[in-house]
């Protein structure tokens, strides 16, 4: 999965270069509406993961992820 990871990293890398996504205030990544859709889905599994970050973070915290 490190290697997904790695992949999903580099398209989203290549597509802020682009224009096509960017960072959000909201902590996760943003894609444009003209962005193909595996820019689309690389951004879904690097906002899956931070989700995921944000989430135990919360946890450990005693707060919500949304906080």
């Amino acid at each position: 999965r490190a290697a997904d990871a790695a992949q999903a990293k580099a398209v989203v890398d290549a597509a802020k270069a682009q224009g096509q996504v960017g960072e959000q205030a909201d902590g996760y990544i943003g894609v444009v509406a003209s962005a193909p859709p595996n820019v689309v889905a690389a951004v879904a599994e690097i906002n899956a993961g931070r989700a995921a970050a944000y989430r135990d973070a919360a946890a450990k915290t005693g707060t919500t992820p949304e906080a």
